[in-house]
C-alpha cells in the first residue's frame, strides 16, 4: 500500500504504475491526468499534525540528548586538564626530587 503521495504521483508520472479507465480500458498518462479535470491530484493532509508532533518530540528529544552528551563532553574535559595538571605537577616533584639527590651526592 503507498502511503506517501509524492511517491504515488512520481511512479504514475515515471509510468512505474499504469492507471486504467474502467469505462473504456484506456490508460491514463500522467499527461492526461495533469490536463483532465476529471482528475486532479489532492495532497492527503490528514496526518499532517500527528507527523509533525512525532517530527517535534523526536527533534527535543535529539536536542536533550545534545546537551547531555555536551555536559558530559564538558566533564571529560575538565577531567582531562585537571589530570594533565596533576602529571605536571608529579614531573616537577619527580625532577625536583632528582635535582636534590644529584646536589646531595655532588656536595656531599
Amino acid at each position: 500500500m503507498l502511503t506517501d503521495n509524492k511517491i504515488f504521483q512520481n511512479a504514475v508520472s515515471n509510468g512505474i504504475i499504469k492507471l486504467v479507465n474502467p469505462a473504456d480500458n484506456a490508460d491514463l498518462t500522467a499527461d492526461l491526468l495533469e490536463s483532465d479535470t476529471l482528475y486532479r491530484w489532492i495532497e492527503d493532509t490528514s496526518d499532517d499534525a500527528k507527523a509533525e508532533s512525532k517530527y517535534d518530540y523526536e527533534t527535543q528529544k535529539l536536542k536533550r540528548e545534545e546537551k547531555r552528551l555536551d555536559l558530559e563532553l564538558q566533564q571529560m574535559e575538565t577531567q582531562h586538564e585537571a589530570i594533565l595538571k596533576e602529571l605536571e605537577s608529579v614531573r616537577k616533584v619527580i625532577s625536583n626530587n632528582i635535582d636534590r639527590t644529584f646536589n646531595l651526592f655532588n656536595n656531599g
